[in-house]
């Protein structure tokens, strides 16, 4: 069986391997900005490391990310105090909303 290298979507090879150690709490960070973003945790870093701004669009798979993360901050909320990146995580999810809100508002008018 012959195994076949494949290209990515702008035709490069992605035959680099970069790697970085975190610590759990930041593993876990990471792992839910990701989520919410739709993309694949190699294109997110990628993206993060460029500067890129990262379009969020919205889709089901997106909408339930959003709303597990606020199952969770709701949970931890109850539990005072509320640390740093519970509140920077919270700040990222409501900017998201309000930019999906505005998004829907706007795709509705044009509909």
């Amino acid at each position: 069986m012959e195994i076949r290298k494949k290209k990515d979507d702008k035709n490069r090879w992605r035959n680099k391997t970069i790697s970085f150690r975190v610590s759990p709490e930041e593993a876990t960070k990471l792992d839910k900005l990701v989520e919410l973003s739709g993309l694949t945790k190699q294109d997110y870093i990628v993206s993060k490391l460029a500067d890129t701004t990262i379009m969020v669009y919205p889709s089901p798979r997106i909408l339930k990310a959003l709303q597990g993360q606020i199952a969770d901050l709701s949970n931890q909320l109850q539990e005072i105090p509320v640390d740093s990146d519970n509140l920077q995580l919270l700040q990222h999810i409501t900017t998201m909303l309000t930019q999906l809100n505005k998004k829907e508002a706007y795709d509705r008018h044009q509909t």
